[in-house]
Formats: structure tokens, C-alpha cells, sequence
């Protein structure tokens, strides 16, 4: 039996939600292209714990499949949960389950306001 498995990139691997007012909701885009002849399935990665004391992050949709030759849109959005700089390292993986490929996404905020 020949397996074949979709090969997956995303657009850009920086989401930069630029100056976000503290614990205000903020979005972002990440395109994710299925460039293969064949399905591809994917998981938005969870959020560890430390990068959640900086801030909370969410995925619309969260886990799907792509056509082949396709792409979707992922709709992140962030509330930063302290003050300054925000910088840290999340992902998406292709083909949940089986041969994972983490595409990894950096992400960067400056979170301003009062305490």
C-alpha cells in the first residue's frame, strides 16, 4: 500500500497583531495551502501553559480538512494578558495522527494599557 501525503505551508509564519490594548480582542489571518494532489488534514496546535500567563490565543476553524490544490483562511485572535512585548512560538500541524509536520508560527504583539 503507497501512502501519500499532502504537503502543507502556511502563507506567512509571523502573526503580527501589532499594539493591542490589554485583555481587548484583536485578529489575524493565516492562509494555510494544501500544494499536493491529494487531502490534507490539519490541527491548529494547542497553547502551552507559559505562553498563556502572555496571552490567550484562538483558532476559527481549529482542525479541518483541504482540498487538494487548495487553501483556508484560519482566523487567529488574541487577548493579551500582560503588559509590553508579546512574543511566542505556536503551530499547526499537518496530518494529525499520523506523520505530523508542525508548521510553526511565530507570534508578536505589543500589549499596552493599565493593569
Amino acid at each position: 500500500m503507497i501512502r501519500c501525503w499532502a504537503q502543507m505551508k502556511v502563507e506567512d509564519s509571523i502573526l503580527d497583531f501589532g499594539t493591542c490594548f490589554i485583555r481587548s480582542a484583536y485578529s489575524c489571518p493565516c492562509t494555510l495551502l494544501n500544494t499536493s494532489p491529494v487531502l490534507g488534514e490539519f490541527e491548529v496546535k494547542l497553547q502551552d501553559e507559559e505562553s498563556m500567563t502572555k496571552a490567550i490565543l484562538a483558532t476559527t476553524p481549529s482542525q479541518g480538512v483541504l482540498s487538494a490544490n487548495s487553501a483556508i483562511t484560519l482566523e487567529y485572535s488574541i487577548r493579551t494578558m500582560s503588559l509590553g512585548e508579546i512574543a511566542f512560538t505556536t503551530g499547526i500541524i499537518a496530518v494529525p495522527g499520523s506523520k505530523q509536520t508542525v508548521l510553526p508560527l511565530q507570534v508578536q504583539a505589543m500589549s499596552i494599557g493599565l493593569f
